[in-house]
């Protein structure tokens, strides 16, 4: 007899859960969430919504510093095309004054 007492108390619990499990199911299925549920939903979005902030904040930081360097970039660009040409043309004067010091002044 105890065992059949136990049984029924056991299959009495089971079927509760049962029916709390379905009564769940049906409530996540039609969309309602408890408020606890909604809470941590709305913490976890306000969360991630700073995090993208600062992402946003470190980004806009970081193009202006590109941009920074860019322009230094390009300024360094157009300063060693300047001094490339400068150096050409000293070259090519060198040539010319040697061919004249060989001309005039043969050893």
């Amino acid at each position: 007899m105890a065992d059949l007492a136990d049984f029924e108390r056991r299959a009495t619990l089971a079927e509760r859960e049962i029916d709390d499990l379905q009564k769940r199911l049906a409530d996540l299925e039609t969309g309602a969430l408890s408020e606890k549920g909604e809470e941590s939903i709305k913490a976890y979005k306000t969360d991630l919504l700073e995090k993208l902030r600062a992402v946003r904040h470190d980004l806009a930081e970081e193009q202006a510093a590109a941009v920074s360097i860019k322009a230094e970039r390009d300024q360094a660009v157009q300063e060693r095309d300047r001094l490339q040409e400068e150096n050409r043309k000293l070259k090519y004067r060198i040539v010319h004054l040697v061919r004249a010091l060989d001309k005039y002044m043969p050893n």
